[in-house]
């Protein structure tokens, strides 16, 4: 079993001259290169716990008012190809980027893209929950692409209250739990519950019935990926719809229920398949984790997928 890495930092141990440069190299390493300042009297005081899973990285902050600056010489000099998604836990904050200037208030969120300059501020006390996710990954998975980027999310609709709940309740348990696995359902649970969110505020609102049961339907099926018996009709019995109802719901989607299992094992076992991490595992025990049956079906599914057989996904990540 792999577990997800936890690291963190603490400035109430650093001298408060030395706070900000101790709280910038941290994040170097843990997070994104940034530029961080404080107002307050007594200087930064913030507390960070980083911790991976899989392919996201999540992060939770405390501290006083401030705020940190990513400005174009340091997305130069410190590169990184990620959505970051903020999520207000407690107080008050404003973020800029590419000319909007949003106000963020406790349960929003604002997610944007750290290939491009930013500055988000504090106003108070503040606590929040940070996602990392590749662009390449992010776009793949929720449908959105970074044109779109920078997008707030709030709880204007009945739905978006219900999603950014669920989101933080799914955020809370990865940050609760520090022996996750690496290829833990939740990382699957938050993409879906993410992009369901952005979609439906991008299109204000929708059928909050039909979309929380499609993503129930989804989170039961991240959970059940390894299990080779898993089908549409278990799937459907799950969240107490009729079959038929829900290849209504995916159909929304582009894809049945069927094509969507079929497509969540793939993915994650191509990530499997290029992650160090389980370089101990033999193909074959990859494709068994991920609810593939035999090793034929395995092979051909990933080279129908991906244009590549999984020894030369493997071979080709080692380059």
């Amino acid at each position: 079993m792999v577990l997800a890495m936890r690291t963190h930092a603490d400035t109430q141990s650093v001298p408060p001259q030395e706070r900000l440069e101790y709280w910038s190299a941290y994040n170097r390493k843990a997070l994104v290169g940034l530029r961080p300042s404080s107002l307050a009297q007594q200087g930064l005081l913030a507390r960070q716990v980083n911790q991976h899973i899989g392919e996201i990285g999540l992060a939770d902050i405390t501290g006083n008012d401030h705020f940190v600056e990513r400005d174009p010489l340091l997305v130069r000099q410190c590169p990184k190809d990620s959505v970051f998604t903020c999520h207000i836990k407690r107080g008050k904050a404003y973020f800029v980027q590419n000319g909007n200037v949003m106000q963020l208030e406790e349960g929003e969120m604002i997610v944007y893209d750290t290939r491009t300059p930013f500055l988000l501020g504090f106003l108070t006390q503040m606590h929040e929950h940070l996602i990392d996710m590749p662009i390449e990954n992010f776009v793949r998975r929720t449908g959105i692409s970074p044109p779109q980027l920078p997008m707030k999310l709030n709880a204007d609709y009945q739905l978006s209250r219900m999603l950014l709940s669920l989101l933080g309740r799914t955020l809370d348990e990865c940050m609760e739990n520090a022996c996750l696995q690496e290829s833990s359902p939740l990382v699957g649970v938050i993409y879906d519950t993410l992009g369901t969110l952005m979609r439906q505020q991008s299109n204000g609102g929708g059928n909050a019935t039909s979309e929380l049961s499609r993503l129930l339907a989804k989170r039961h099926i991240h959970e059940h990926l390894i299990d080779p018996h898993l089908t549409p009709s278990r799937v459907a019995q799950a969240v107490g719809l009729s079959l038929r109802q829900l290849s209504r719901l995916f159909s929304q989607d582009g894809t049945s229920p069927a094509a969507y299992i079929w497509e969540q094992r793939a993915m994650r076992a191509y990530a499997d398949l290029r992650n160090p991490a389980y370089r101990h595992q033999s193909i074959g025990e990859i494709g068994y984790a991920c609810g593939y049956a035999s090793q034929a079906h395995f092979s051909r599914a990933i080279k129908d997928r991906f244009g590549e057989a999984p020894s030369q996904v493997r071979h080709n990540s080692q380059d």
